[in-house]
């Protein structure tokens, strides 16, 4: 499993999202083995921060009342709004997929010895890093502990174990070690906009909701996709002449389909376009049944102003279902075939993940998205000089007297001085 740090999307011109457009295009055109991506929108704990800066002894000194306030307002921010992670993953199996029978859960795959399959995930983990680091993007590999801790996470919906899975008919009761309960349901994204732009499922990823966004891709061959297109391309055909010879106009589905298969057949067979099977899941879960039914309302509604429908829950279908989205898992059920230009276009790598709470680490403040900004300023800069531009009254002077504040916190004895007409003043 990969984990990739976003793109700054918002501030690239047209010119340089159609050049990223056409790098990911290039993936997907080589793309000869199944991925998973996973899109997590998750809580983010503020503690993991405060424990660097809330002052551990009684208030005895100015920058432990200073220290102090910060942390309760920060508390007070994450109590009123809530602040919210957003995560990308890839997920890279071993098995060699046979078309038709992996993604729907059906037929037997041969047994890989485990020399086998360390070789084949470290040839196509380094082929998606490549591709990956070439877009722009950061790519650091999950292993160990951590691939542990996010599976664990991931299937439970907390740190802890899973113990007890409960199977309803929308929805699915998790049960931890700690007794805590977690409701589960699992919907199908089962219709997609016919014109879309690139990097269309931002508006989707960017929603105020915690919930995971789980997309299934599987390349088919071309010679089994070229069959299947053609046999389509004659089926659009005859219907028309049909209506032709009976006097009738011939049915948008049957002519929309004819002029879109002509010039994809072309493509396909010049190499210009791959075909996939492509399925998209949301998983939301709730820490009560009424709860997982207003967060599935909203989030819905969010879905219906990106895709037009509304997402399909799949009802009596959510064991299996929750186990086809689990990392790794390739038996999602009902794919939709798709050209790689349509799979290029829902890249969902975006924005840069900034929360790296450390030592020495501040905040700087937070996103549109609502996600806090706390980093080092130089921890991987190579000298200490920073430049803060704006125009005249935007607040330059504040933000580097809050910084210096928030630095007080951390090291306690800090001298700071401000250029003037008549010298240096030391502050």
């Amino acid at each position: 499993m990969i984990e990739v740090t976003g793109t700054y999307f918002n501030l690239l011109d047209e010119e340089k999202q159609q050049e990223l457009y056409e790098q990911y295009h290039r993936l997907f055109l080589t793309l000869d083995f199944p991925l998973q991506f996973l899109a997590r929108v998750t809580p983010l704990d503020i503690e993991d921060y405060l424990r660097f800066v809330q002052p551990s002894g009684p208030e005895r000194s100015s920058w432990q009342s200073l220290a102090s306030h910060h942390a309760q307002f920060l508390r007070a921010l994450v109590k009123q709004r809530g602040l919210l992670g957003r995560r990308f993953y890839v997920v890279v199996p071993a098995e060699e997929v046979t078309h038709g029978k992996a993604l729907w859960g059906k037929g037997e795959q041969e047994a890989m010895s485990y020399a086998e399959a360390a070789a084949t995930l470290r040839l196509r983990c380094e082929t998606m890093i490549y591709h990956l680091k070439g877009l722009g993007l950061g790519c650091q590999l999950v292993t160990d502990k951590k691939l542990a801790q996010f599976y664990t996470g991931f299937a439970a919906g907390t740190a802890m174990r899973p113990e007890r899975l409960g199977v309803e008919r929308d929805h699915l009761c998790i049960l931890d070690q700690s007794g805590a309960s977690c409701y589960v349901r699992v919907q199908q994204i089962a219709r997609l906009p016919r014109t879309v732009s690139f990097g269309w499922l931002k508006s989707l990823i960017e929603t105020d909701e915690i919930f995971d966004l789980i997309h299934h891709l599987v390349p088919r061959p071309e010679e089994q996709t070229l069959v299947y297109l053609r046999r389509q391309q004659t089926h659009a055909t005859a219907d028309i002449r049909q209506a032709s010879v009976s006097g009738r106009n011939a049915g948008a589905a049957s002519t929309l389909a004819r002029s879109d298969l002509t010039p994809l057949i072309e493509d396909v067979t010049a190499g210009e376009q791959t075909m996939l099977d492509s399925s998209l899941h949301l998983l939301i879960r709730a820490a009560s049944k009424e709860e997982l039914d207003q967060k599935t309302r909203r989030i819905g509604q969010r879905v219906s102003l990106t895709f037009t429908r509304r997402p399909k829950t799949q009802f009596f279908e959510q064991a299996s279902s929750f186990c086809g989205c689990l990392p790794g898992s390739l038996t999602c059920r009902d794919p939709l075939l798709l050209p790689s230009s349509a799979v290029t276009t829902m890249i969902p790598f975006f924005d840069h993940f900034v929360f790296k709470p450390s030592e020495t680490a501040i905040l700087e403040g937070m996103t549109p998205h609502n996600e806090p900004i706390i980093m080092d300023w130089w921890a991987d800069l190579p000298n200490a000089n920073r430049l803060i531009l704006g125009p005249s009254g935007w607040g330059k002077s504040y933000k580097a007297k809050l910084d210096i504040l928030r630095l007080y916190y951390l090291y306690k004895n800090l001298a700071a001085r401000e250029r003037r007409e008549d010298g240096f003043q030391i502050l």
